[in-house]
């Protein structure tokens, strides 16, 4: 405890003073979270959950339920057959349209 409470002190001075230090990411998460773009391409048959839930509108519960579809009902034959899945509205297809591919 005290330990801790040393280094952060010093880091304050460190700072304070103007002297640059490395900071290191502390978070595991993020570290091992494939890093998605708002613009990459999702290939609907392929997408892995954490694919899925970087399309806008998507959360988990939605991207589970198009991989549930797709082992059940096999592979989409179109985009358009995405609305099939429950809590996917044509509103939110047509929000998403421009990221996805087959």
């Amino acid at each position: 405890m005290q330990l801790r409470y040393y280094v952060q002190i010093s880091l304050l001075i460190l700072s304070i003073s103007g002297i640059s230090f490395p900071t290191f990411a502390t978070s595991k998460s993020t570290a091992q979270q494939p890093i998605i773009s708002e613009n990459q391409v999702i290939h609907l048959n392929q997408a892995s959950l954490e694919e899925l839930i970087s399309l806008k509108g998507i959360g988990h519960k939605r991207a589970q339920a198009i991989v549930d579809y797709r082992k059940t009902q096999g592979p989409f034959i179109s985009i358009e057959q995405l609305l099939e899945v429950p809590g996917i509205s044509s509103r939110l297809l047509e929000q998403i349209r421009c990221r996805l591919a087959l």
